[in-house]
């Protein structure tokens, strides 16, 4: 059975949202908006739990779920769709955060078991036992110098060269349970927690 073509529905949104915007309902699923009109990606059951994050371009949508994994929405029009659950070596179901990294990676960060990273047909896992702050990760961004951070509950890790760095509050955090990271457009990054921003 051939889906409909969602290609000018939901990519153009990561390009500024000039045209469409996608909305994600904690009721469930994952909608289309365009002028006057909407839908739904229905792809994989999506109608049927709560997405948590999205991330991705043009060609290619991850998208994180509340219980079904990490779904992928691909190929012409992004009807094609594959979802990647623990059963596939992602570290659990509840996916709050995504980000695709500059080489392709795609980084899962999950509510209570780290960090999985799907790059070559394989998914690799993170945890607090190698250096992961929390094991429950909220936001992901990466930094031009290819730095991936991770926001956590107990601070900020960041994972570079291989090697593992965590901040926390006897770094100059002004909380420890930091839910959002954005590089700006130094590229420096900048970390929000109810109220607050770091670095100020």
């Amino acid at each position: 059975m051939r889906l409909p073509d969602y290609s000018q529905r939901v990519a153009t949104c990561l390009r500024g949202r000039r045209r469409s915007h996608l909305v994600r309902s904690l009721a469930g699923g994952l909608h289309w908006l365009k002028a006057a009109t909407s839908g739904s990606v229905t792809n994989d059951n999506l109608g049927k739990d709560v997405v948590y994050s999205i991330a991705g371009g043009k060609h290619e949508l991850w998208i994180g779920r509340q219980q079904g994994g990490l779904t992928h929405l691909y190929g012409s029009g992004l009807t094609n769709s594959k979802t990647y659950t623990e059963a596939d070596g992602l570290a659990q179901n509840a996916v709050y955060a995504v980000q695709q990294s500059r080489d392709g990676s795609v980084w899962a960060g999950t509510l209570s078991e780290g960090v999985s990273v799907y790059r070559n047909g394989r998914f690799t896992t993170f945890t607090s036992a190698n250096g992961l702050a929390s094991n429950t990760v909220v936001s992901i961004a990466e930094t031009p110098d290819g730095t991936m951070w991770f926001a956590t509950p107990r601070g900020v890790s960041a994972l570079s060269q291989g090697r593992w760095r965590t901040f926390a509050a006897r770094d100059g955090l002004p909380s420890e349970n930091v839910n959002c990271l954005k590089p700006d457009a130094s590229g420096a990054l900048v970390g929000l927690e109810p109220h607050r921003a770091w670095p100020s």
